[in-house]
Order: structure tokens, then C-alpha cells, then sequence
């Protein structure tokens, strides 16, 4: 800011002024992307770069698409949150990986109006929960051939309308 007077520019040297600074908290819990698996905005970068506990929210413009999940599955590795809209109708799809997501011990997750699908793991072809799973108005489909669409050996939390196809 310039005494009596708009800056000329953002930089310069004035006889009489005030500097600001700001700092700002640039927030990556928005996932934009479903056309691969990896990059800004999709959901792996997404779920690893948004804080502990933090809401990861959907864009509207991925309404009634399937987001692939490709090798590796996802490992959970703090405090997810995926929170989808209702009525967004989204599926996250294991493609190449064996399962979408693995919850380890001391890890949680929590999962709301999201459709999830499987991949070739055996065992938990959706979802293994060895750590806190909170599923919310979720659907969970096993692949074909697989015995189950999630394997669970830890806490789990069901609220509302869920559809767990094992």
C-alpha cells in the first residue's frame, strides 16, 4: 500500500506505505479427475495429500462416472474421509488392482454414498479392513469370481442404506 497514492506496481520502493503478508492454506480434498489414476485431482493424489480427518469431496462434473483405481490398491494411511453427495451416483472401481482400498491397523475410513467395486483379490475384492471402516448410505460389490467384496477384521460402523455383496 502508498501513502496518498495507488501503487504503481506490486513492486517498487515508496517513501511512505504498508506491507501485508498473508499466508495461505492451499487445500487439495477435491478429487476432479476420473480419467486415470494418477495426477492432480484424481483420487489417489487426492486421499494422499488431503489432512487427516478432512472431508475428500467429489466434483459435481464426476456425477454418474466410474473412477478407476489401478495397481497398486490404495492403502489408507492415516484418516480417510471419501464423502460423495447424495444422489451422485459414483463408482470407484478396482481395475488392475486387486482391491480398491486396504485400511491397516490403527488406520480408519469413512465412506459415504459411493458405490464400490471390486477387484481380483479373493479376499476383500472391494474393501480389507484390518484397521476402523465407517460405511454410509455405501454400496460394496464383490467382482466376479471373488469370494467376497469386503474382508473386515476390524471395527466396523454401518449407517443407513448399505448394500454389502459378499
Amino acid at each position: 500500500m502508498r501513502y496518498n497514492a495507488a501503487p504503481v506496481s506490486s513492486c517498487g520502493t515508496y517513501d511512505n506505505g504498508e506491507v501485508e503478508d498473508y499466508a495461505l492454506n492451499i487445500r487439495c480434498n477435491l478429487v476432479t479427475s476420473a480419467l486415470d489414476d494418477s495426477g492432480n485431482g484424481t483420487l489417489r493424489n487426492v486421499s494422499t495429500c488431503a489432512d487427516d480427518g478432512e472431508n475428500i469431496l467429489f466434483a459435481t462434473s464426476l456425477n454418474n462416472q466410474i473412477l478407476s483405481v489401478n495397481t497398486p490398491q490404495l492403502v489408507v494411511d492415516g484418516q480417510w474421509k471419501w464423502m460423495a453427495t447424495a444422489g451422485s451416483n459414483i463408482e470407484i472401481k478396482a481395475i488392475t488392482a486387486g482391491r480398491v482400498m486396504q485400511i491397516p491397523a490403527g488406520k480408519s475410513a469413512e465412506i459415504q454414498n459411493l458405490k464400490i467395486t471390486g477387484g481380483t483379490a479373493p479376499l476383500g475384492s472391494a474393501i480389507e479392513n484390518l484397521g476402523t471402516l465407517t460405511l454410509r448410505d455405501t454400496q460394496l460389490y464383490r467382482a466376479a469370481g471373488t469370494n467376497m467384496a469386503l474382508r473386515n477384521k476390524g471395527p466396523l460402523t454401518v449407517i443407513g442404506n448399505c448394500d454389502i455383496r459378499n
